[in-house]
């Protein structure tokens, strides 16, 4: 019986099928957002970081997508907004509306 290599608890995960919470990028990083946070879990070293918090007014967060490349992340807000954010530098981009 195979055993899986991590897991990952996920608490606050919303539960609505037209929101995409999480995203596996080519570099092996997985993005996950719980209510207003986006987490990102690099499978290379098992680290766990915090890549943004937004506030009640603009969240919560219902879309997170990698970019082919695994260099960006677009991360859509419940107020519509999207912000484009570089994997390596953690900063945003770029902030424009759907």
């Amino acid at each position: 019986m195979q055993t899986p290599e991590m897991v990952l608890d996920v608490y606050e995960l919303l539960d609505d099928y037209s929101v995409n919470l999480l995203d596996w990028s080519s570099r092996n990083v997985l993005s996950v957002a719980l209510e207003n946070t986006v987490y990102l879990w690099d499978a290379s070293n098992r680290s766990v970081n915090e890549l943004l918090t937004t506030n009640n007014e603009n969240g919560p967060i219902t879309n997170v997508s990698w970019s082919p490349d695994g260099r960006h992340i677009a991360i859509g807000l419940n107020n519509s907004d999207v912000q484009i954010w570089g994997f390596y530098s953690q900063s945003k981009d770029d902030n424009s509306s759907r």
